[in-house]
């Protein structure tokens, strides 16, 4: 491959995992922002902010280590990034040819 393919690769790689990690910083916060000003009757909402943490942080670990093995990246985990994760970050998976 050509060396500039490789760097474009890597670019945008590191990329969609910075938006990936961003995903997951606006979740937790947001679970956060509504504890911080809910009252007993809203505390249960903390709960359902946080219940995206939980195929956040795996989908994100699974990138992780599929990019830093060398993998391929399915396509399905690709738009299932953009949907759920962040559509920046999935859309920079689907721009990057395995």
């Amino acid at each position: 491959p050509n060396k500039t393919n490789v760097s474009n690769k890597k670019g945008l790689q590191t990329a969609a995992k910075v938006f990936m990690v961003i995903g997951i910083v606006v979740s937790a916060l947001c679970s956060l922002i509504v504890l911080a000003f809910s009252n007993s009757t809203t505390t249960l909402s903390f709960f359902y902010y946080l219940i995206p943490l939980t195929w956040t942080i795996p989908m994100t670990a699974y990138y992780f280590n599929k990019c830093n093995n060398g993998e391929k990246v399915g396509v399905g985990f690709k738009i299932c990034s953009l949907l759920f994760v962040n559509l920046i970050a999935g859309i920079l998976m689907l721009v990057d040819q395995d």
